[in-house]
């Protein structure tokens, strides 16, 4: 199981949110981070990365990709974050802050809002997720001996904050601190302690509520939003005093506010951090002893299982975007690369287009199923053995029939779609149209390594290679597309040309989805229509899709122009039954 498909698998049994609800996102280069769009919560992960000499990078953290205890820290991090970001989705209501804010340092407010939120997490932890425990644990632990000395953070109220930080988690202030310093992080923590005990008696009445009914929790919530709040003006009274931070500093596996400097990038020798895990688990589970023997051996198979599957997928994009590369060494394209994933926003558009999805794959269907490759059809004359045995199975199938037409060829697909700057503006719209045009087409071919899709502006994008399954992955490049840069199209159409042309297929088919105007450099238009024409010489038809825009029309004979993703459903269909009466 990969980074992407652990996060999503545990995140939704954390939250118990719906997949289209919640985005989890993965980046490079980015802390934690969780925001609210629209839609709903977004999670922000960081995304490690191999850098030279069997090395990787996470969280701007070298380690070494061979070092079983490196690959165990930089799996407790990654896990911990997801961990406690979905800790956060699931528990806590930030909303309640939006007044309290009002006129007050921004850092400094959200560095008081996390702390409070995250003793509302402990809380939570306790009773509703104590099989957690040993993993917040061991990043809180791991977070201590990240953390730099307090005599090596200049700055008063960055000490002091680094100081509740690791009080708070670890019951320990690193390093020399001045005694009013001390005195104030330590007077900080009884406050968060304090807010513990309210929000754990809350928690607890609500497993009542959830078990036996009743309705003590919901009578508690305006007494457990009041002490929060009056909690927030103790501990921002008691900060304010040295001033705005420069900074929030934030537990380098918990949501960041920005840059955080008081933590060091090198990883800490393993016998420590096993002793100290077992005080922080103490401190989460100050009741019951919380068991770690078993968690350290999971912790190891799980790390290098996960690890070893990200190392394998990054060699396999590699090595297909080295092929792409190779066969665009002419072209203008300033860089190749994949799309940023986003399978929430692929799960939100999907759920809207399922009609027009529908309908468009039912004209497709029911086209091949007078000229397709299948013997067995859904409308035609009834193959009686086939009913025979569809009844005695109790199977749900209509693909009972048979005709006497002749069959269509095998056909190949390169989608080609167009993100550049020219578009941004329909950037929706065109989304839409190039998800339900996946959907269609893996519908209607069943074999998934015989269509492609790709994306380009005036860089190259794989979106789908034709050695892959339509994946998630694949989909989570469908709704990470966005739109920037100048549109070179006529060396996008002759990369994918290239491509089609070494396909075994009878039939190939290149579609453009495009506003149809080629811009970034001189003589863009002329080369556009040149490429297109010698598409159609090496036996490839071009159907073009224009997005709010007559202008393919000029270019390509076999098109369309769709506003909506509804206007597919028809005229798309009908550009492809265009086409196919040309073979």
């Amino acid at each position: 199981m990969r980074f992407f498909d652990y996060a999503w698998f545990n995140s939704f049994q954390i939250t118990k949110k719906k997949e289209s609800s919640v985005k989890i996102l993965f980046r490079e280069g980015i802390p934690p981070s969780l925001i609210v769009d629209e839609k709903g919560y977004v999670l922000y992960l960081p995304k490690p990365r191999r850098t030279r000499g069997g090395r990787g990078e996470y969280q701007g953290i070298p380690f070494d990709l061979e070092d079983p205890a490196h690959r165990r820290m930089v799996w407790g991090l990654f896990r911990a974050s997801l961990y406690h970001l979905s800790l956060h989705v699931a528990a806590s209501d930030y909303s309640l802050y939006s007044d309290w804010m009002e006129g007050r340092d921004p850092r400094l407010s959200r560095f008081v809002i996390s702390l409070l939120e995250d003793a509302s997490l402990n809380a939570y932890l306790r009773v509703f997720w104590s099989t957690l425990i040993p993993a917040i644990a061991y990043a809180n632990a791991l977070s201590y001996l990240l953390l730099k000395p307090a005599e090596l953070i200049p700055r008063r109220q960055l000490r002091l904050m680094a100081a509740i930080l690791s009080a708070s988690t670890m019951g320990l202030i690193k390093g020399r601190l001045e005694k009013p310093l001390r005195e104030e992080a330590l007077r900080v923590v009884s406050y968060l302690r304090a807010a513990e005990e309210v929000l754990q008696e809350y928690y607890l009445l609500r497993r009542e509520e959830i078990i036996r009914g009743g309705d003590d929790a919901t009578r508690m919530e305006g007494r457990v939003a009041e002490k929060k709040l009056g909690y927030a003006d103790q501990i921002y009274g008691t900060l304010a005093r040295h001033g705005p931070p420069p900074e929030a500093p934030a537990l380098p596996y918990a949501e960041h506010h920005g840059e955080s400097t008081v933590f060091s990038r090198r990883l800490p020798g393993e016998k420590r951090l096993m002793e100290l895990t077992k005080r922080a688990a103490a401190i989460l589970s100050p009741e019951s002893e919380v068991p770690l023997e078993d968690s350290w051996t999971l912790w190891g198979r799980e790390a290098e299982q996960n690890i070893s599957d990200w190392l394998s997928y990054e060699a396999r994009k590699e090595k297909i975007l080295s092929q792409y590369v190779a066969e665009g060494r002419d072209t203008r394209f300033h860089s190749f690369g994949f799309p940023d994933e986003d399978y929430a926003e692929f799960l939100r558009r999907r759920e809207r287009l399922s009609g027009p999805i529908r309908r468009a794959l039912t004209r497709l269907i029911l086209y091949q199923n007078v000229l397709g490759e299948d013997p067995r059809k859904e409308a035609g004359v009834l193959d009686l053995q086939e009913a025979i045995q569809a009844m005695a199975s109790k199977s749900i199938r209509s693909d009972v029939f048979i005709t006497d037409e002749l069959q269509n060829r095998r056909m190949t697909w390169g989608i080609l779609v167009d993100v550049s700057r020219s578009l941004r503006a329909f950037t929706g719209e065109e989304k839409d149209v190039v998800l339900c045009l996946a959907e269609v087409v893996k519908g209607m071919i069943f074999d998934p390594n015989t269509w492609g899709m790709f994306a380009f502006d005036n860089n190259f994008y794989v979106v789908k290679d034709f050695s892959e399954n339509y994946t998630n992955d694949v989909k989570a490049r469908i709704g990470g597309l966005r739109n920037s840069g100048l549109t070179y199209l006529p060396d996008a159409v002759k990369l994918v040309t290239r491509v089609l042309t070494r396909r075994y297929e009878e039939a190939k088919i290149l579609a453009i989805v495009s506003d149809g105007f080629p811009t970034g450099y001189k003589g863009a238009e002329e080369e556009f229509l040149k490429q297109v024409r010698e598409t159609w010489r090496r036996g490839i038809g071009v159907i073009g899709i224009g997005i709010k825009s007559r202008a393919v029309k000029r270019y390509i004979k076999t098109s369309c122009v769709v506003e909506t993703p509804y206007d597919l459903m028809k005229k798309f269909v009908d550009a492809f039954f265009e086409y196919t009466a040309l073979l």
